[in-house]
């Protein structure tokens, strides 16, 4: 065994690790892993100019090299959990998560409950320190478990006076308020924490645990009355595990006997209760929710009343409804229905603070240079990767997949001597792929309109479709600087084309009359799902495909925009929800 003549592809590896700032790792970074179908391009692409000077003998001298210029692009297919993390980097958000826990253990019998690891969810300065710098990454003092980390976001004259969490941590006892930190500064800088913990779980909330050894521990759950810092109890009779691992999320509620009911006597449907804070669910204007269950008595009788619905607004006791798949009716639920709604995680271009620009080391391992030597992995980095494009494509009798590029302000390539970069490796999460044939549950372009729920389809069928984020990112340069010292956002634009079985020229009319369209589907598989919503586009080209022995088609291209223009609370331009679960009905 020696140094080998050749590296096949299928023993490469990519991996990406957030930065806490442009270029730079956290101390102990998670890569994680990716399924790359293909690769566009991964790597730094030198510049050489040559000398030219003008001699008798009319010969060039040797090149200097004047640029670097870094990027990446691969190609994957869609599963239900592979592209959420990363997405958050292509929409400059993060995901609005309801409340989601890793559990340290399990306890079955008379006390069916999980026991819960808390975690932080935000903070605010209770002494702000000295000598800090934005950036300066503060880890916190105190507790059980793994600690939380914040990163300094505004400075005054080196006193901190704003952050963000970083990393939530993983606490089976919390440290007290207020909490003492390290590193970045004098190490004086203290931090009052608020923390997500099972308290934050009510009686009925819809709870989906994965990841469990016990098939008992795993998916719906009901909770009951009595949740405390660190334990859940639910109804469901649970495994006693005192060593597995596993997380539950809340992922809907169960409505008590008959207090769910709806309202269409008015422009729009509503969904009324008279004992439930509806605001508790945690929705925004513009999010996808799904109602019912797959019992009678955890569903409306009227099946319009069921299914996917977008959310148009929330309050404590009405959520009004603008999208649904059929128009729904007055119906007061009764024979002590307790009626089911479930929710999902959304991420959404933000406005404002909202707004989080993340930036990655992009890791292609390229295998072992000597087999007699197999740890030593060679490898190359994009450093300081902002994700750039992002590109949904949906084909008949296809998967569904996704083509994804970064610009990146550098590119490394270490030995296998010398190996990999430091930090936790996890396996990726087995998933079966979205298909376009039996996954998809809705897929909608229609008239947007106001004051109608369940506007008609402008078509019937797709035959394919694209949907594409553009954050028009471009490299900073400057002298003395191989590549870029930073990377520029520009307009963040969704674009997308499609094209769809022509049978009325309300279509081609619409296009022409530059009407307000908005566009949505939603994908099922093994009860779980995603949905997509544009609620605002306009429509482009429309010019009818006629040819012989085949159906007509239209190709259409759409531009879309901030669905502000419609209605003032939809202030953003594409919303994706991630179900961890769904009923069989949404199938």
């Amino acid at each position: 065994m020696a140094v080998v003549q050749k590296i096949d592809s299928n023993v490469t590896g990519l991996r990406y690790a957030e930065e806490t700032s442009f270029k730079t790792l956290p101390g102990a970074p998670v890569w994680k892993p990716l399924e790359p179908n293909s690769y566009a391009d991964f790597g730094g692409q030198v510049a050489l100019v040559a000398r030219a000077p003008i001699a008798s003998d009319r010969q060039r001298k040797k090149g200097v090299i004047t640029d670097l210029d870094a990027s990446g692009g691969f190609n994957m297919d869609l599963t239900q959990a592979n592209l959420q993390d990363i997405l958050q980097g292509f929409m400059f958000a993060d995901l609005r998560t309801k409340d989601e826990f890793a559990i340290a253990d399990v306890t079955g019998g008379a006390t069916d409950a999980y026991t819960v690891k808390a975690g932080a969810l935000s903070a605010v300065i209770a002494a702000g320190g000295t000598t800090y710098v934005v950036g300066a990454v503060l880890t916190l003092t105190g507790g059980t478990g793994t600690a939380a980390t914040f990163i300094v976001t505004g400075v005054t004259l080196g006193v901190v006076t704003t952050v963000a969490m970083l990393t939530p941590g993983l606490y089976a006892i919390v440290p007290a308020n207020p909490v003492s930190t390290t590193g970045g500064g004098a190490n004086n800088c203290t931090l009052t924490v608020t923390w997500a913990d099972g308290t934050d779980i009510v009686l009925n909330d819809l709870l989906f645990g994965k990841g469990f050894a016990d098939a008992a521990n795993n998916g719906l759950h009901v909770a009951e009355a009595g949740a405390t810092a660190y334990a859940v109890p639910v109804a469901e009779n649970l495994a006693t595990a005192a060593t597995q691992t596993g997380t539950i999320s809340r992922v809907g509620f169960q409505f008590a006997a008959d207090d769910l009911d709806v309202d269409a006597s008015g422009t729009l449907p509503v969904l009324t209760t008279a004992a439930k804070n509806l605001t508790t669910l945690g929705l925004v204007p513009g999010e996808w929710i799904f109602v019912g269950g797959d019992t009678a008595g955890t569903s409306f009788t009227t099946a319009a009343n069921n299914g996917f619905k977008r959310v148009k607004s929330v309050a404590t006791n009405a959520i009004v409804i603008d999208k649904s798949d059929s128009a729904m009716v007055t119906e007061v639920s009764a024979g002590a229905k307790t009626l089911r709604v479930f929710l999902g995680r959304v991420l959404k271009n933000e406005t404002g603070t909202g707004i989080v620009r993340r930036s990655y080391n992009l890791e292609r391992t390229l295998g072992a240079p000597d087999d007699s030597i197999p740890s030593q992995v060679q490898a190359e980095y994009l450093t300081g990767s902002v994700p750039s494009e992002f590109t949904l494509n949906v084909a008949t009798a296809d998967k569904i997949n996704a083509d994804l590029k970064f610009v990146s302000g550098d590119f490394e390539q270490v030995s296998g001597v010398t190996g990999v970069k430091t930090g936790s490796r996890p396996d990726i999460e087995e998933a079966d792929a979205f298909n376009t044939s039996s996954d998809f549950a809705r897929i909608r372009l229609a008239i947007y309109d106001g004051t109608s729920e369940a506007p008609t389809a402008l078509f019937a069928f797709v035959q394919e479709m694209t949907l594409a984020i553009n954050n028009n990112l471009s490299p900073a340069k400057a002298v003395g600087v191989a590549g870029a010292f930073e990377v520029t956002a520009g307009t963040f634009a969704v674009s997308g084309s499609m094209t769809a079985y022509f049978s009325d020229v309300a279509a081609v009319e619409a296009v022409r009359a530059n009407e307000d369209i908005t566009l949505d589907f939603v994908v099922v598989k093994a009860n779980a799902g995603i949905a997509v919503d544009v609620p605002l586009v306009a429509l482009g080209d429309g010019r009818a495909t006629v040819e012989k022995d085949a159906p007509i088609t239209l190709p259409l291209t759409n531009e879309a925009a901030s669905g502000a223009g419609v209605d003032a609370n939809l202030n953003h331009t594409l919303l994706m929800v991630f179900f961890d679960y769904l009923p069989d009905a949404a199938a």
